[in-house]
């Protein structure tokens, strides 16, 4: 089922001048008519329906053998992305000359082929692209060979650039693995991985991504072993870097995005909410920045902005500041609706939920029932099934709210049927299903005692039976508690 979904999903990630060019490539390249129409069809979807493509095109020819069309229209995009983008980045750059340099070197082309090595070496050193200077080595010494030229100076020179490259990428292969097995260091009492001599020394400020995973390791190591603040003074020297850097805004923006984003998780753990939301914001001036500079980013640009806007809202929930959180939503409806079709259902679900418990918090009863109806209505699949559960779980608090017993009493049957088609039930559920049931079918008087009781089965003694992390979605302890 998840391979069924790789077309859909690669083509939702498009952006509208993406989707644009791959229409003339086809015309171009004399595409027959009915990929177009398969990729549009596609398009149209807010969820994969391969039944719906097959009444859509009932009586033709290639729904014979669908999944050979399918896979080869998702061939024919990957190609036309990588013509659209082979100069969005100097790794795209770099590789598209190194196609050059072989097909020149292949038709014994060798000055143009040496011209196109050099021109690609000026970007490959520039950008530190390590693998890349490797290769480039490679066809300079091809062409040494082929010109029966091997002047010890020159084919030296050349042997030593290839190999201060090569250990650079074992210096980041080091890295990689520091930063992998970060758990065999945690305790660390006797400090061993700050004695290791990529570690005993400054950050690398020639190269960027071994600089970024050195202090990556550093930020983890220092987390996870408890010393908060030596990871803080990590992760902002780690900013203040990349802030710094020089190079094309590209190449750091990954990088620095994910320093940004660990920031913010920082200062929510260590509860300074308003300057974690400073930090949200300045995320999505980068973003918004980043994106009018290529249509390249447009994917990664919208799930930045996506994943800032779901933090921020969680933050507002988390808080109770449930007007600033209704404020925020106006704003992330507005963005949803400028760019329908292209938010991930992921995003869609969580963003929902989130509108629908704030507008609840705030006692906006109607409007908090209007998103818990989103969800429940909309065919979001397998995709963050614990999150579409505690939708349900709010639509039945919210109808318990309201007095909508009636109600109340098929929804405890619709929540049961959608629990049981995916698992077995936890204890949990099992106690809230028998409270709400209870309720739906009992005068109002008696709820204050049905919900006293379920509290007691839920969270008496040691060992309660909804652990934080599922209160994290919805704190059933203080609703039943509270409102009892």
């Amino acid at each position: 089922m998840i391979k069924k979904q790789y077309l859909f999903q690669l083509i939702h990630s498009l952006s509208k001048s993406e989707k644009r060019y791959f229409k003339i490539f086809c015309l171009g390249q004399k595409i027959a008519p009915n990929y177009l129409q398969l990729f549009e069809a596609t398009a149209a979807q807010r969820q994969y329906d391969e039944a719906a493509i097959r009444r859509q095109f009932a009586g033709a020819t290639f729904l014979k053998q669908l999944h050979v069309a399918k896979h080869y229209l998702y061939r024919l995009i990957l190609k036309s992305l990588r013509n659209y983008h082979h100069q969005s980045s100097p790794a795209a750059r770099v590789r598209a000359m190194l196609h050059h340099v072989e097909m020149l070197f292949e038709r014994e082309l060798y000055a143009p082929c040496a011209a196109e090595i050099r021109r690609a070496q000026l970007v490959a050193y520039s950008a530190h692209l390590l693998s890349a200077q490797v290769d480039l080595a490679y066809w300079q010494l091809r062409l040494f060979l082929a010109h029966h030229s091997q002047h010890d100076t020159t084919v030296n020179a050349v042997d030593e650039a290839q190999a201060q490259a090569i250990e650079g990428l074992r210096q980041l292969n080091r890295y990689w693995q520091f930063s992998n097995r970060i758990q065999h260091y945690v305790p660390d009492p006797d400090e061993r991985l700050l004695r290791d001599p990529l570690f005993n020394r400054p950050a690398p400020q020639d190269n960027q991504q071994a600089h970024a995973l050195h202090q990556h390791t550093l930020f983890s190591y220092f987390l996870q072993n408890g010393q908060h603040e030596r990871a803080y003074a990590v992760l902002r020297e780690q900013i203040a870097f990349l802030e710094g850097q020089t190079t094309e805004r590209y190449a750091q923006s990954a990088p620095y995005l994910t320093a940004l984003h660990k920031q913010v998780s920082y200062l929510i753990r260590a509860r300074s909410y308003d300057e974690a939301i400073g930090v949200l914001d300045k995320i999505r001036r980068f973003v918004r920045n980043d994106s009018k500079e290529g249509a390249s980013r447009s994917a990664l640009s919208r799930r930045n902005l996506l994943r800032t806007y779901n933090v921020e809202l969680e933050l507002y929930r988390t808080t109770r500041r449930t007007e600033a959180g209704r404020a925020l939503i106006v704003e992330v409806q507005d963005f949803m609706t400028q760019h329908p079709g292209i938010i991930p259902p992921e995003y869609r679900l969580m963003l929902w939920y989130q509108f629908a418990h704030l507008q609840w918090l705030h006692g906006d009863l109607d409007r908090a029932l209007h998103w818990t109806n989103a969800i429940i209505h909309e065919r979001f699949g397998p995709v963050q099934e614990v999150i579409q559960g505690f939708a349900r779980w709010l639509h039945l608090v919210i109808h318990f709210e309201l007095d909508h017993s009636l109600v109340l009493y098929h929804a405890v049957d619709q929540i049961r049927r959608f629990l049981k088609r995916r698992r077995e039930l936890w204890a949990y559920e099992r106690v809230l299903l028998r409270f709400f049931s209870k309720a739906s079918r009992c005068p109002k008087a008696d709820w204050p005692a049905l919900k006293t009781q379920a509290q007691a089965q839920l969270f008496a003694g040691d060992a309660p039976l909804m652990d934080e992390e599922a209160l994290g979605y919805f704190d059933f302890r203080e609703w039943l508690g509270e409102k009892a």
